[in-house]
């Protein structure tokens, strides 16, 4: 019997420009905290202001479990905001973020609702 409470264990494998990226669905925990690093309060004028780059690159880097990124070494990239930063092209940086999004959207599918 399905219990749809329970965290699945899911994991896949897509392809950005050729690379192979493994990603998995991020956890309650992982989410909560890029949450916690990506909002806060301004000291002036008390309101939230949220970084949502931030927070998008700090969910992805918790999705991201193993990537071929390599440098021109053929040592493998670290899977760290330093390599997003400072490393990877910036468009395919994007790309990359977008791809790892969608293979996991928030949420739950309309697939998960019917059941």
């Amino acid at each position: 019997m399905s219990k749809p409470w329970l965290k699945k264990h899911d994991e896949k494998v897509i392809e950005v420009q050729g690379a192979k990226v493994t990603v998995k669905k991020i956890s309650f925990k992982d989410s909560r905290n890029a949450i916690k690093a990506a909002v806060k309060v301004n000291p002036q004028t008390k309101e939230t202001e949220a970084d949502a780059m931030l927070l998008s690159l700090l969910r992805v880097l918790a999705m991201v479990k193993d990537w071929e990124l390599t440098d021109e070494n053929g040592d493998k990239l670290p899977i760290t905001m330093h390599t997003f930063d400072h490393l990877l092209d910036e468009d395919f940086a994007s790309e990359l973020i977008a791809a790892v999004q969608e293979a996991f959207p928030s949420g739950a599918t309309e697939e998960e609702k019917k059941q």
